[in-house]
């Protein structure tokens, strides 16, 4: 089980959503998606819904001390940080709400 990370902030569509939607069915091996994008991917939101995975979205400027810290230096141009994860697997949800909770 491991974080997969995606700087995304330095792409122009179509790239962000293709690069998404390529780590999607790692979801359903343990792993989990952490995004560092330089808008608010709405387009994505409705994708996710679908296929029933769960997503917390933060403006940088809003994340916590301890959160910021344990993410590290984002890349300069990314506004948002994304977590996503699939419910269904209690371990990794665990892991991604205490991640949240900081």
């Amino acid at each position: 089980m491991a974080a997969i990370e995606l700087d995304l902030s330095e792409l122009e569509p179509p790239q962000p959503w293709e690069q998404v939607v390529e780590q999607l069915p790692r979801l359903n091996q343990g792993d989990w998606l952490q995004l560092w994008h330089h808008r608010d991917p709405i387009p994505l939101w409705g994708l996710l819904d679908r296929l029933q995975l769960q997503y917390r979205c933060l403006a940088r400027e809003t994340l916590s001390p301890a959160l910021a810290a344990t993410l590290g230096n984002p890349p300069s141009r990314a506004r948002y940080w994304v977590l996503v994860w699939n419910p269904a697997d209690p371990v990794v949800a665990e892991q991604c709400l205490a991640l949240l909770s900081r």
